[in-house]
């Protein structure tokens, strides 16, 4: 009887856990929805003209990149993933830096505006979609993969991992993976609603209601040290200013930056 009684709980509170998972894989889910909508906008603006795309690569990821010492072995022969390229502003400063590319993203017009930025050069792009996907590569075929202010708005632990999994299959032996994560003074992180573990429903103005997955520094450690990758570096860095924009100057925009290495 007590072990009857103790199944059906069990499975109650099994169902219960399994129910709350799959919502908040949906949940995630239509986030990004959300931004894929914003950002095919922003970046559809970019290709008719009607904005100008960001000048420059991120200050911060070519400090990271040159201080580390991340370069080709073979240049014009490694190639190099840009997950979640944008405009393309970080996926022609690997470029020029020797790397062959793959870039992807969500939005089409950021795939769209990222093959106009990089003109004639040979760049391979897809429009990975909402959900978890496949990279497009072979086992071990890439020797960097460079993610930069994307990987929280994948929105849940499960599509993290799935994301962290495919890095793994992709990069070759001592591969470098840099990738950028909320810190817990990031002003969108400090005003949002925490749902779930390491799970945050956004209260900012422009990213009202979008999930963001963001874990703080020790889970992340460990989480890079369960996918078999060392951490050889994590710095932070931050911008903004005491503008409504920013949300006052101690809300700023605040991040992780970690450089790892594939077993």
């Amino acid at each position: 009887m007590l072990l009857m009684t103790f199944i059906r709980v069990s499975r109650r509170l099994v169902s219960r856990r399994l129910t709350w998972n799959f919502c908040k894989v949906i949940t995630a889910r239509m986030s990004i929805e959300k931004n894929v909508a914003c950002y095919e906008t922003i970046y559809r603006n970019v290709v008719n003209g009607k904005a100008e795309p960001m000048s420059v690569p991120a200050e911060n990821l070519v400090r990271m990149i040159k201080l580390e010492r991340i370069a080709p072995q073979v240049a014009e022969s490694d190639v190099a993933l840009d997950f979640g390229c944008g405009d393309g502003r970080n996926t022609k400063f690997l470029s020029d830096r020797g790397y062959q590319i793959i870039a992807t993203d969500v939005s089409q017009a950021a795939i769209d505006a990222t093959r106009l930025r990089m003109g004639a050069k040979p760049i391979q792009t897809v429009v990975l979609g909402i959900g978890a996907h496949r990279i497009p590569a072979a086992d071990g075929a890439l020797s960097l993969i460079v993610s930069w202010e994307t990987l929280h708005w994948l929105g849940s632990r499960e599509m993290f991992a799935h994301y962290f999994r495919e890095f793994v299959r992709v990069l070759e032996p001592r591969g470098h993976l840099v990738f950028t994560m909320p810190t817990e003074q990031h002003y969108i992180k400090l005003n949002a609603l925490e749902i779930g573990f390491s799970q945050y429903q956004c209260q900012s103005e422009n990213r009202e209601d979008m999930i963001m997955y963001a874990p703080n520094l020790p889970t992340l450690r460990v989480i890079i040290r369960e996918h078999g990758f060392a951490l050889k570096t994590v710095k932070t860095y931050a911008f903004g200013d005491d503008s409504p924009e920013w949300g006052g100057a101690h809300n700023r925009f605040s991040m992780y930056a970690f450089h790892c290495v594939a077993a």
